[in-house]
């Protein structure tokens, strides 16, 4: 059986916005949602990428003060360890840009 690494982050903005972010995300790679229970903080969609269907499954966490941790497991038995690493890397990447455009921006009159 093929190691299965699991990626985590803390984000600095509410359990509930992050959840919405991650269903807009799956929406964006026209993934088919498998799971989805907010809940539970749990979602879990399938994307095809390069040709092969993958299991994306995100579990996110309130941490006090509107901050929450993800977690982030890559659901395929073909895929080795340090493609399942880049593939988190990337959806963590997605996720950032996202949540970096609905941050709160300051403009200097």
């Amino acid at each position: 059986m093929k190691s299965n690494p699991i990626g985590a982050k803390i984000y600095l903005q509410p359990e509930e916005m992050v959840f919405r972010t991650i269903n807009d995300l799956a929406e964006m790679q026209g993934a088919k949602t498998t799971l989805s229970d907010n809940n539970q903080g749990k979602i879990n969609f399938t994307a095809d990428l390069y040709g092969a269907k993958r299991e994306y499954r995100f579990s996110v966490t309130n941490i006090e003060r509107k901050r929450c941790n993800v977690r982030l497991e890559i659901g395929d038995s073909e895929l080795d360890k340090p493609g399942k690493e880049i593939m988190i890397k990337r959806q963590f990447a997605l996720l950032d840009s996202i949540l970096a455009i609905n941050a709160d921006i300051m403009f200097e009159e």
